[in-house]
């Protein structure tokens, strides 16, 4: 068998897994079998921060009538097989894209219904409620991240929410500091996305100081940040995500 030959054996087998498993996710979302879409799912599944990822099987199903409104499960339990196709390496996706992406697994869930989107209004007005007088106005919280290394807990704010490219800032609080008082330090910065993946990137110049760069790289579910006074972002440290109002709590 030719090279040419064997591509397009793998190309078709491909496409009939896709389609195989394209028929299960329909089945599951028009039975309302919660459970069996579960099991279709790769975790984390990530929300619109500052709702939480969907971590497993068990949460999918705990918050599967939240996510799975009328809109979405009409898109999906009435698509035909050929609303549905791949898009370069992303995958299958339905129609274009803001539903759900698969690729072996159901890995992302682009989609938000209205009680998602009303949660989500009502934790930002929370979370900026906690900072000092002058720190939210005009801001959107964006991600709340742990440094492993250092245990410095940042915080990215943005100026335009759900953007792809818009300034940002940085807020870090030592171990011991009061995260509901002012930060230790405060850099500003602007996000963008880099590379065919989408990789979020958020970009802090410090002047004289060390240039710093925070990835998040949500399809393997790592997030780095790059720290070098050179600008060659050979440093890294690994950082964990979480929840500012989680830790507020704590």
């Amino acid at each position: 068998m030719s090279e040419v030959e064997e591509l397009a054996e793998d190309e078709e087998s491909y496409e009939e897994n896709m389609r195989r498993m394209v028929a299960r996710l329909v089945k599951s979302v028009k039975d309302g079998n919660a459970a069996e879409f579960a099991s279709l799912c790769r975790y984390p599944i990530e929300r619109a921060y500052p709702l939480h990822d969907i971590v497993d099987s068990a949460d999918m199903v705990c918050r599967y009538v939240q996510i799975f409104d009328d809109e979405i499960r009409n898109a999906v339990s009435r698509s035909k097989k050929e609303d549905w196709g791949g898009i370069n390496w992303k995958g299958y996706t339905l129609d274009d894209g803001s539903w759900l992406w698969i690729d072996d697994d159901v890995y992302q869930i682009p989609y938000h219904s209205k009680a998602e989107k009303k949660q989500r209004e009502e934790l930002i007005k929370k979370d900026l409620a906690t900072l000092p007088s002058g720190f939210a106005k005009g801001w959107y919280p964006e991600v709340c991240l742990l440094d492993t290394v250092s245990d410095m807990v940042y915080r990215i704010d943005v100026r335009e929410k759900d953007s792809q490219a818009t300034e940002c800032r940085l807020m870090a609080y030592g171990k011991e500091m009061p995260l509901n008082g002012k930060p230790k330090f405060v850099i500003s910065g602007h996000k963008e996305l880099q590379g065919s993946a989408g990789t979020r990137c958020y970009l802090f110049p410090r002047g004289n100081e060390p240039d710093w760069m925070i990835c998040d790289y949500w399809y393997e579910s790592e997030i780095e940040l790059y720290i070098d006074p050179d600008s060659d972002m050979t440093d890294t440290h690994g950082l964990k995500k979480a929840y500012w109002l989680d830790l507020i709590e704590e």
